[in-house]
């Protein structure tokens, strides 16, 4: 009975390793077809493309295993030539970049965050909306609510309206209900998200913000930024295209105290879609700080914003 079990299990042993050699067989027998054409549109995770001999499109999906060269999302209008495989739908594994209309380069369209991998600071405009979740599944709204100067102004459903500098977002103070400006302590650093553009991987950059403790001490704290990649993130708000960036928070006279966040920058939503606390050192009073978006409205579509 024993050496019958034996000789089944080596049969199906044997029948197994025979399939996988005829998978591994048929896989590296798979062959990318190829597209040469003009790129007609580019919106979220899909990108068209005009065949140059027989002018039909092709709607092709991009993603983190896309490989383009150079490494930029071509412009709309861009000759290219498109690696893909079948599946449910095309798949672009390559796509080379073989020329750009004049006057639409990659520095040119930088602003929009078409730019794979580098983009600038987004522009906000009156109305729009991100709406994100906490652990707890309260929801709190972030909307801007007015343009002055170099400032948006944003409601987040609180009674201060938080002000955020235009050119790279930080929070450079409050303004009371009787239009006062308040400037922000410690719990309140960690809404500015500092961006220094153009934001792209491998970029660091810091600030030093002077607040408050919990116990209303003086302090300057340390804020160290490291873009480390680009990535495809799923968030209740849906599957987007966002930079992963390292933040690491610490007292300036004590290094050793710190809180390290993870944050994802869309340029697609415009605004933050994940923030996540991932280590804590030291002392440290915290609330609730992990989020994630659930819903964004934008009022305006500029330039090259899907």
């Amino acid at each position: 009975m024993k050496v019958r079990n034996v000789l089944t299990g080596c049969f199906l042993l044997f029948i197994v390793a025979i399939a996988f050699a005829i998978s591994v067989n048929a896989i590296a027998q798979e062959r990318y077809s190829i597209i040469i054409g003009k790129v007609v549109e580019i919106s979220g995770r899909w990108m068209q493309v005009e065949n140059e001999q027989d002018k039909t499109i092709t709607k092709f999906r991009i993603g983190r295993r896309t490989v383009f060269n150079p490494y930029q999302l071509p412009p709309v209008g861009s000759k290219v030539k498109t690696e893909y495989l079948q599946y449910n739908v095309p798949v672009a594994f390559y796509v080379t970049i073989l020329g750009v209309p004049k006057g639409k380069t990659a520095e040119s369209e930088k602003s929009s965050g078409l730019v794979l991998g580098k983009t600038g600071v987004p522009v906000w405009d009156v109305g729009d909306t991100w709406t994100y979740l906490y652990p707890n599944k309260r929801q709190w709204r972030f909307v801007v609510e007015r343009v002055e100067g170099n400032l948006y102004i944003v409601d987040v459903g609180e009674m201060d309206k938080y002000c955020f500098n235009k050119k790279n977002l930080e929070i450079k103070h409050f303004v009371n209900p009787q239009g006062k400006k308040v400037y922000p302590l410690n719990e309140n650093l960690l809404f500015g998200i500092y961006l220094d553009p153009p934001i792209y991987v491998g970029k660091k950059w810091g600030k030093i913000i002077s607040g408050q403790s919990s116990s209303g001490t003086s302090l300057d704290y340390l804020h160290e930024f490291k873009v480390i990649s680009f990535e495809d993130i799923s968030v209740p708000a849906g599957e987007l295209r966002a930079f992963k960036i390292e933040l690491k928070r610490s007292i300036a006279a004590r290094s050793s105290d710190f809180l390290r966040y993870y944050i994802w920058y869309s340029p697609e939503v415009k605004n933050l879609v994940k923030y996540y606390l991932a280590e804590v050192s030291g002392t440290w009073r915290l609330g609730l700080s992990d989020y994630e978006l659930v819903s964004y409205n934008l009022v305006k579509k500029h330039d090259g914003e899907d």
